[in-house]
C-alpha cells in the first residue's frame, strides 16, 4: 500500500505541475483484482466520482535484470477535475 501512496504522490506532482492546480489525493483502494471492481470501489466511496478514471501503466524494478513488477494506478477524479485534467492534457 505504501508503494500506491508513493506513486499516486509522483503522479499527483506531476498532474499539479501540468495543469498548474493543486491535486488533493483521497485515501488510496489496493487491490489485485480487475480494474472494473476497483472502480466500483472507488465510486461506492462517492457520489461525485465519475464513471471514467485516469489508467497509468506502471512498471517496477528493483535491479537492471532483477524481477519486474507491472500494475496499474487508476486515479477517478471528480467529473469537473477530469474535465480539467484532460484539457490541460489538451485531450479535449
Amino acid at each position: 500500500m505504501e508503494t500506491g501512496n508513493v506513486l499516486g504522490g509522483a503522479y499527483a506532482g506531476a498532474l499539479s505541475q501540468i495543469t498548474g492546480s493543486m491535486v488533493m489525493l483521497s485515501v488510496p483502494i489496493f487491490g489485485v483484482e480487475p480494474p472494473d471492481d476497483v472502480l466500483r470501489q472507488a465510486r461506492d466511496r462517492g457520489p461525485d466520482r465519475g464513471s471514467l478514471a485516469l489508467c497509468l501503466e506502471t512498471t517496477l524494478t528493483f535491479d537492471e535484470g532483477g524481477p519486474r513488477f507491472d500494475g496499474h494506478i487508476l486515479l477517478v477524479p471528480s467529473q469537473a477535475s477530469l474535465d480539467m485534467i484532460l484539457t490541460a492534457l489538451r485531450v479535449r
